[in-house]
């Protein structure tokens, strides 16, 4: 066998081992990217759960407020009680869907959580 003949085989499978890396890089580029638009996705799902966690615990909060101050009758108690109780299930539903987002499991109770 001819050096020519030697050289060309060496540069010929020095290009096909280039031509496979580069065929590897490319598909795990594209792999990195799907991971990145599903890490994106999941971000943007974290962040508007614990936005509509934060509102309405901000009105559970308000509702309290309410209840101290303007709840000395029966009926304004018992109305600001119900609004309090439903800002509260609203904040558990919110950070009920944001918990599976963080790798809990949803069948935790939110206190064994913390």
């Amino acid at each position: 066998m001819t050096i020519s003949k030697k050289l060309f085989i060496i540069f010929s499978a020095t290009i096909a081992v280039f031509i496979a890396l580069m065929a590897l890089g490319s598909i795990q580029y594209y792999r990195y990217i799907d991971d990145s638009s599903i890490v994106h996705d999941r971000s943007v799902k974290a962040i508007t759960y614990a936005f509509e966690a934060q509102v309405h615990f901000n009105k559970q909060v308000q509702e309290w407020k309410n209840i101290l101050l303007r709840g000395q009758e029966p009926s304004s108690f018992d109305k600001y009680l119900n609004n309090f109780n439903d800002e509260e299930r609203d904040t558990q539903a919110s950070i009920k869907q944001l918990l599976p987002l963080r790798g809990y499991q949803q069948s935790k109770g939110i206190s064994e959580c913390a």
